[in-house]
């Protein structure tokens, strides 16, 4: 009955609705062939009936936990969606549309997200994904394995993720059900605070005499090889509402993509495992997937964040280390095999820490044996570049430093041929100041870059879960009282109470005395 009067309602509104989709796609010249249908096309209405008519049919012979329906309609919800920068899928519909919706047409939306929930249904359309490859730096550009894949999802899709990544949020990190070493993709945790967890750590060990040995996993396409049966058994064990495991299951479930380069597409594939990347989801079932890792008893710690596995033991000798180490990493290797995450011994790198005012030329002593993984030697290593920083074996920095100084050069000297180019593009002279060419050719200067940040950060920081944040948002400095110079047109300092009562007393006085 709810899904009859949801398409009573689409019908009668389909005209105004089209119109509008058509104004907002044609502003950003994004109209595809197919989304040029007019209102009155019965193909297209066909094809979204026929693609929520499993809503409506789909019966249960089990009793379910039921999910509570929540609304979109409060200010807080419509902000969102007006604040979301998401590229648009393969319906080419980008986040404008929703933007031109009005409060009739987001209750029916609503509507048929509570539908969807409570049948444990996702729509077939909105798990067809478009994959665009981003090269890795540093990686030769004639490689598949050196893109790194992302997947362009319906921005309708994202936005009912977005509903069940709240409800699956509010179960595992409400309850407190995810490990206290996974710091990806959860409040008040960040990638900065592990790598300080690392470094301090290793510098606790440095101000006692001791040593550190850490382990980095190199874990190969760790979204894209979750393997669906493991996760949803993963997902039981977490106690997770039965509703949401099946709506998450279908989500994962007969999912399909296909590749573009440039303005081709290929033909469409099924994904067989992974979830993808680019899902507002896909980080928080990595989570729930990883969940179970086994932790080392023998002091071995461990850091999580999101695919980036470390174990690292500090001890008054390498010797003493090695042995509880390699106990750890076998353990760690018979999980990786029994729940299908590929782990690249070569890749992976071992760091001996031990303070030193200069860099040695070995990284370990001699004769110091290499830690296992897969029947395969992990290298020792002087460096390492985890969670995107790079530390060495004396925690001096000096690589780290010297790379993002090289980083920063490199895009300074593309501001210096940026500049140059303006100046043979506007034919302008050589004296002509680099300020009055942005401003007259109104291109976009690093202050006021700087300026909209800032701006865009206390917009937020009101709404932030740091207090210190929020305190510092509505700080007021005290008014300068350095250098503050009298009027030249006042000669006396005005009375104050103070002064007054001074001037009283010094009366008082003067009559005692005479």
């Amino acid at each position: 009955m709810l899904l009859q009067k949801i398409y009573t309602l689409l019908r009668a509104s389909l005209e105004a609705v089209y119109r509008r989709l058509a104004i907002a796609l044609q502003r950003q010249r994004a109209l595809s062939a197919g989304a040029r249908a007019t209102p009155d096309n019965a193909l297209a209405i066909a094809r979204n009936r026929e693609e929520l008519m499993p809503i409506k049919t789909f019966k249960w012979n089990t009793v379910l936990e039921n999910i509570k329906s929540r609304s979109l309609l409060n200010s807080d919800k419509r902000e969102q969606v007006a604040l979301v920068r998401k590229a648009p899928g393969r319906d080419t519909i980008s986040i404008k549309v929703l933007k031109c919706f009005s409060a009739p047409l987001v209750a029916q939306l609503v509507a048929i997200f509570n539908a969807c929930i409570r049948n444990c249904y996702f729509p077939a359309a909105w798990k067809e994904a478009v994959v665009i490859g981003i090269p890795k730096p540093g990686k030769p550009r004639d490689l598949p394995a050196s893109y790194r894949p992302i997947s362009l999802l319906s921005v309708l899709g994202k936005l009912f993720e977005k509903t069940l990544k709240t409800r699956l949020s509010d179960h595992l990190i409400g309850k407190g059900l995810i490990i206290n070493e996974q710091f990806g993709f959860r409040l008040n945790h960040s990638c900065p605070q592990q790598a300080l967890r690392l470094i301090e750590y290793i510098s606790d060990g440095f101000t006692v005499k001791r040593k550190t040995v850490a382990v980095f996993f190199d874990v190969a396409k760790a979204l894209d090889r979750v393997w669906h049966a493991g996760l949803i058994y993963k997902l039981y064990k977490l106690e997770l509402p039965d509703r949401l495991v099946i709506v998450i299951h279908n989500y994962i479930s007969n999912c399909h993509f296909s590749f573009r380069l440039d303005n081709t597409y290929s033909s469409m594939r099924p994904i067989r495992a992974g979830v993808p990347q680019g899902s507002t989801l896909s980080p928080l079932l990595y989570s729930a997937y990883v969940n179970d890792i086994p932790r080392p008893s023998t002091s071995v710690q461990l850091a999580l964040f999101a695919d980036d596995t470390a174990l690292y033991l500090r001890s008054n000798c390498i010797r003493n280390i090695l042995p509880r180490l390699q106990r750890a990493i076998d353990e760690l290797t018979q999980w990786f095999r029994l729940w299908r995450i590929d782990v690249n011994p070569e890749k992976s790198a071992s760091i001996y820490f031990d303070y030193s005012p200069q860099k040695l030329q070995f990284p370990v002593p001699i004769n110091t044996p290499h830690l296992r993984m897969l029947n395969q030697p992990i290298p020792w290593q002087h460096n390492y570049k985890y969670l995107g920083i790079t530390i060495d074996k004396h925690l001096h920095f000096r690589d780290h430093i010297a790379r993002v100084r090289k980083l920063a050069l490199f895009y300074l000297s593309r501001l210096y041929v940026q500049n140059n180019f303006s100046k043979r593009a506007a034919d302008a002279p050589w004296y002509v100041k680099n300020s009055v060419l942005h401003r007259d050719l109104e291109l976009p200067t690093i202050s006021k870059c700087m300026k909209d940040a800032s701006e865009r950060f206390f917009n937020i920081a009101n709404s932030h879960p740091n207090p210190l944040l929020v305190s510092a948002v509505s700080y007021e400095p005290p008014p300068p009282t350095h250098f503050c110079r009298r009027p030249w047109n006042v000669l006396i300092d005005p009375h104050d109470e103070l002064t007054d009562e001074v001037e009283k007393l010094i009366e008082v006085n003067k009559m005692a005395i005479e």
